[in-house]
């Protein structure tokens, strides 16, 4: 189990040997073992794994200890670790049987155990297959819609914490969930493609792998979303440029070449246009009148030519914002400073 879940024994025992002498009483020693992910092992096991270990050091009259140290280098070989290999890390490994006191057998490697360790994924049939991809496709629209946490309520079943439930807890959680198909042949599916794959026991259903296999895809499915909106959005501002750009083509100062004074002066200067027309806004509405927004670009450093407010109103309007002093539109001057730093 320790290969198979990657478990070092090592660290259940540094709270009750800080001295780092490598023994701890044998009531630590259960507590340390006990309160790993250990799945089967009772405590009357623990127990006579730690008396069969006794720390020689101690005298005969004081409190019996257990040499733990022994016991993680032994359980640590199935890694293909060599006892103390923090201190000589060119050590050879022995072989992980004879290091342990096994008996070994030919062809029997620590990699081929861990190898083996879980049951690989069954085979389905074609109709199992469609069941199976009609079930998944069903769970995943309905996780990504109402936005279910999987995990939360097979921990709830998995006090273990071994990734794995019986199939009747596995039902019931998605029973509570509201994912449970409504189709016997695709109740029959799921089972089948996750019951016994990744497990030790045939009955056991790995609820990790259920969880991958729909989560996965409904985050792609959530990111190809995400982009084409980002697209869409993109797209629509461009247009949106564009048309500005086009409809301010015979202003007095061409507002194409007052963008491109802008970004040239932006970019030499390190200035950000954005800062200096958010003063001039102190209420933040997005709308400022041409002649506060010629201003607070003059006083940034911005060389300011005749006809720049004719073109600066006509390319920038802003909507519904009402008219200036001068009964002109105001400047929307947020769509001048995403075309200033696009």
């Amino acid at each position: 189990q320790a290969l198979e879940r990657r478990v070092r024994l090592r660290d259940g025992f540094v709270d009750f040997d800080p001295l780092h002498r490598g023994s701890v009483t044998l009531a630590q020693f259960v507590r340390a073992i006990a309160a790993l992910p250990f799945a089967g092992v009772s405590a009357a096991a623990i127990e006579a794994l730690g008396r069969a270990f006794p720390d020689d050091r101690v005298s005969a009259s004081a409190e019996p200890r257990v040499d733990y140290a022994t016991v993680c280098d032994r359980v640590e070989l199935a890694f293909g670790a060599a006892p103390g290999a923090a201190k000589d890390p060119t050590a050879e490994p022995p072989a992980y049987g004879a290091a342990a006191g096994l008996r070994t057998l030919p062809g029997v490697t620590a990699g081929s155990v861990f190898a083996e360790a879980a049951r690989p994924a069954p085979q389905l049939s074609a109709e199992e297959e469609e069941a199976l991809d009609r079930a998944l496709r069903a769970i995943r629209v309905r996780v990504q819609q109402r936005r279910v946490e999987l995990v939360g309520v097979f921990k709830d079943y998995d006090r273990t914490h071994e990734e794995h439930v019986t199939a009747s807890q596995f039902l019931r959680a998605l029973r509570t969930l509201g994912l449970l198909p409504e189709r016997k042949d695709e109740v029959a599916a799921l089972l089948a493609a996750f019951q016994g794959a990744g497990t030790t026991r045939e009955s056991r259903v790995n609820w990790r792998a259920f969880r991958d296999a729909v989560d996965d895809a409904v985050m792609e499915d959530a990111r190809r979303q995400r982009q084409a909106e980002a697209r869409g959005r993109a797209q629509a501002e461009g247009a949106r440029r564009q048309a500005r750009l086009a409809a301010a083509g015979t202003a007095p100062s061409d507002a194409r070449l007052l963008l491109a004074r802008l970004k040239q002066w932006a970019v030499r200067d390190n200035v950000r246009v954005g800062e200096f027309l958010r003063d001039a806004d102190p209420l933040r509405r997005g709308a400022v009148s041409a002649a506060v927004a010629v201003a607070a670009l003059s006083a940034a450093g911005f060389q300011v030519r005749a006809g720049d407010e004719a073109s600066l109103v006509k390319a920038y309007p802003a909507p519904g914002a009402g008219l200036d002093a001068a009964g002109r539109p105001l400047l929307d001057w947020r769509a001048l400073e995403g075309d200033v730093e696009a």
